[in-house]
């Protein structure tokens, strides 16, 4: 397992005033996390009439937390530490550019949940199979170990299941193009690309910007880590940079 930043519960009440950049199913679920974990939150979102609501759902002590939308966030940047976008809002957008306009860290979720997870993780990308091959790694996984855990874009936020990891744990992660987009120090023991395909041009605007997004999966791994990829996908194989062992698979010929 990889050491990552952690902080204890009394450096983040001291330290830590985090805004928390849409209020979907992964923003709630860094809410719920990080308020019990003692931290001042600033919860951003463009709707903000069921604020009272989410506080409620979330069981959240208002006191330390509070809404801002497009016409109120500016007023208190700068007191933010950190910052955690929500995958479904883009780096180009206008909060994500304030935010670095103030010099904010801007992190994802899956970013601000490696570094409290324990165990080791299996990250798997591609424009398609994604879900169905996390799925099948988790099932076999599952036969054999019982601390095994199934997160990320194919539903269950990373967040929801950091409580109940052990240093023993497999974390089988779903990751999108959006959720690497925000990556810092994430560092999966094994990282898995299945292929890649024009998608998502609206958001990454070129195919380059598309490739580069899929290709941060293993940006960070080293010694022990290892890269497995489609040997077929003539942009996959060529993902070959990377500082960890490299295992390859195809379906049109044996590999070595």
């Amino acid at each position: 397992m990889h050491d990552r930043i952690r902080f204890t519960v009394k450096e983040k009440r001291m330290n830590k005033n985090i805004l928390i950049i849409g209020m979907g199913k992964s923003g709630q679920a860094l809410a719920r996390y990080l308020g019990k974990e003692g931290h001042q939150l600033y919860l951003y979102d463009r709707k903000t009439e069921h604020q009272e609501e989410i506080c409620e759902k979330l069981d959240l002590d208002q006191s330390i937390c509070g809404f801002y939308d497009d016409n109120s966030v500016a007023d208190v940047l700068n007191k933010i530490d950190e910052a955690v976008i929500s995958p479904g809002i883009s780096l180009q957008s206008k909060i994500a550019r304030l935010c670095t306009d103030h010099s904010i860290p801007l992190i994802g979720e899956i970013e601000m949940a490696y570094r409290q997870a324990r165990g080791d993780f299996i990250a798997i990308t591609g424009t398609n199979g994604k879900t169905t091959t996390a799925n099948l790694v988790y099932e076999l996984i599952k036969r054999e170990k019982q601390d095994v855990f199934l997160a990320g874009n194919i539903g269950t936020p990373l967040i929801d299941i950091v409580p109940f990891t052990t240093k023993n744990s497999v974390i089988v992660l779903e990751i999108s193009s959006f959720q690497l987009e925000t990556i810092q120090s994430f560092r999966p023991k094994a990282s898995v690309v299945l292929n890649i395909t024009p998608d998502h041009l609206d958001r990454h605007k070129t195919m380059e910007e598309y490739v580069r997004a899929k290709k941060r999966i293993a940006e960070n791994c080293g010694e022990g880590d290892f890269f497995v990829y489609n040997e077929d996908d003539p942009i996959v194989r060529e993902f070959q940079d990377f500082a960890c062992e490299k295992i390859s698979f195809s379906l049109s010929h044996p590999v070595k």
